[in-house]
């Protein structure tokens, strides 16, 4: 800060040819004297507004570049997970059809087992049939020839 020019001694006489006395007169310049010590001239303003339109230009300058740099990271992180993400489609695509695989494998097993039991069941059955077939035709004969014999 610039200081002002103030000529003390004359503003002391000035007071005391107003009335006032020296000792306060004194003490009164004293007290301006230190207030203007923390004045700010025109100059310093000037120089305060040049400093801080300078400063806000570096911020604003700076804020840009963090923007843009984040602009382009952001960016990179997307693409970076796009990227991750279609690998992980693909891994669990690639997983899903395997599964699928499986399943219809082991679904047509134990369709087979199924037609297997099926078959092994009727056999079965057929067998007990011709066996009560068999019954019957030979009790049938054995009703004939009884028939025969009594007629």
């Amino acid at each position: 800060m610039s200081a002002v020019i103030f000529d003390t001694q004359e503003a002391v006489n000035k007071l005391k040819l107003s009335g006032m006395d020296a000792q306060h007169a004194e003490a009164l310049v004293r007290v301006v004297v230190d207030s203007q010590r923390e004045l700010s001239t025109k100059k310093d303003i000037d120089e305060l507004r040049i400093a801080t339109k300078k400063d806000i230009d570096d911020l604003r300058i700076a804020t840009k570049r963090d923007i843009d740099d984040l602009r382009i990271a952001t960016k990179r992180d997307i693409d970076d997970l796009r990227i991750a993400t279609k690998r992980d489609i693909d891994d669990l695509s690639i997983s899903t059809k395997r599964d699928i695989d499986d399943l219809s494998i082991s679904t047509k097993r134990d369709i087979e087992d199924l037609r297997n039991n099926i078959d092994s069941k009727l056999i079965q059955l057929e067998q007990r049939l011709i066996i009560k077939l068999g019954g019957l035709m030979a009790l049938s004969i054995g009703i004939v020839a009884a028939l025969v014999k009594l007629l």
